[in-house]
């Protein structure tokens, strides 16, 4: 045991020493209660809490100067305007959504020296999990039921749920939904339908297809309302999307080809069920390191980032996603921030018409109405001159007297 008289910054131990778990890392549902309070017990006879930090528990948890917040990075979108928005072909970038996340003790604001000593148990060997999970329905459309397949006569349907803001997209503020999907804007009025409901925080597509509400219009209704958005994505009763073994039991995952590996239901197994043929990494899934084709790791930046596909986006779809990290010595993991991504459904928008390019249509206005008189004074000066010289040419050979009367003999 170590003496009360050394000071507590001695007593960390070096990180080739460090505390390891008594068994080797396993999935999140294997960690029964026996399980984790022996490895609590066995953690607590080395730290002597009395003088040693309460984060020396977690130390990859509460690694210092690490900002755990899951980023998008902007696609490349086409310019709107009349003249520089034209493109033969869009660039890869401008198709996919790409996230991107700092290693742990990255991107934060550095701490002072020797005020995180727990960091020496953090061996920056890292591998990663990315879960996604859609909430679409959760989020809601028009807040109705309504099926737009059964109102077709089509067998199998599908209800769009109305969702948790019914209250918010209701009328008069948004227009009115029957529960067959019919209302008072149709593929002719949608484009007037923006105009007459201008507090509704939906996305009108060119058709007035009835997608989810826009997040973005949403926030500060919902945040007046003294409820933060967040308090409506974190929702216990569906998922727990913002802890480790919450994402391992309520969420799909990445798979080795960036597609989304759907969690079995746990009446299946859960991802115990999935055939070692499809997941040979098990239960626990296949981790991901910075060696690894699927990351993007930027050294210098201190960031990890990786291209998402696969996720439908026709209907403006919300998703919630998550990354754990993986301490690969100690075994210790910890999630990040809970990122809330909604994908806006392409729609026609007319372009715009800016300074820029009101100056080129007057310029070319202008270069075609010079060219226009030249060319109608250049044809009367042509056309003068030809006159001129027919009439001096039929006076010289005598023609055209007025007293010259020309014979007509009939056959």
């Amino acid at each position: 045991m170590l003496s009360r008289t050394t000071p507590w910054t001695d007593r960390i131990p070096s990180r080739a020493s460090a505390w390891k778990p008594t068994q080797p890392p396993v999935a999140c549902g294997a960690l029964g209660h026996g399980h984790v309070l022996r490895e609590l017990m066995g953690l607590l006879q080395v730290l002597d809490l009395a003088h040693m930090p309460i984060q020396s528990i977690n130390p990859l948890k509460n690694a210092c100067g690490w900002d755990k917040e899951i980023r998008v990075r902007g696609r490349v979108t086409q310019d709107r305007s009349v003249f520089r928005g034209f493109r033969v072909a869009l660039e890869e970038d401008a198709t996919k959504t790409v996230i991107e996340w700092f290693e742990p003790g990255q991107g934060g604001v550095r701490a002072e020296e020797g005020a995180c000593p727990w960091s020496a148990n953090i061996s920056g060997n890292f591998s990663y999990q990315v879960y996604v999970r859609e909430i679409t329905d959760e989020v809601g459309t028009s807040g109705v039921d309504f099926d737009n397949n059964e109102a077709a006569g089509i067998t199998q349907s599908w209800v769009h749920p109305g969702g948790d803001f019914t209250d918010i997209v209701k009328p008069p503020v948004c227009p009115p939904v029957k529960p067959d999907g019919s209302g008072e804007c149709t593929s002719a009025t949608c484009r007037v339908c923006p105009l007459r409901h201008p507090e509704c925080p939906k996305e009108f597509l060119t058709n007035c297809t009835e997608v989810a509400v826009n997040l973005d219009k949403i926030r500060p209704v919902i945040e007046n309302s003294l409820r933060p958005l967040g308090s409506y994505m974190k929702n216990s009763e569906r998922y727990t999307l913002w802890t480790t073994c919450g994402l391992f039991y309520t969420a799909n995952r990445i798979s080795r080809n960036r597609k989304v590996e759907i969690r079995p239901p746990d009446r299946d197994g859960g991802w115990a069920s999935v055939p070692p043929s499809l997941n040979p990494s098990g239960a626990d899934g296949k981790w991901w390191t910075a060696a690894d084709a699927l990351l993007l790791k930027d050294g210098a930046a201190g960031t990890v980032a990786l291209k998402l596909e696969g996720l439908a986006e026709d209907r403006n779809n919300v998703y919630l996603i998550n990354v754990v990290v993986r301490d690969e010595e100690t075994g210790e993991t910890a999630p990040y921030n809970l990122l809330t991504l909604q994908y806006k459904t392409a729609k026609y928008i007319p372009p715009k018409l800016e300074s820029p390019d009101i100056a080129l249509l007057v310029g070319i206005g202008s270069t075609l109405g010079v060219l226009v008189l030249a060319f109608v004074v250049a044809a009367l000066l042509v056309h003068r001159g030809r006159m001129k010289r027919r009439a001096q040419k039929h006076k010289r050979s005598g023609g055209g007297g007025a007293n010259k009367v020309r014979a007509f003999v009939p056959d």
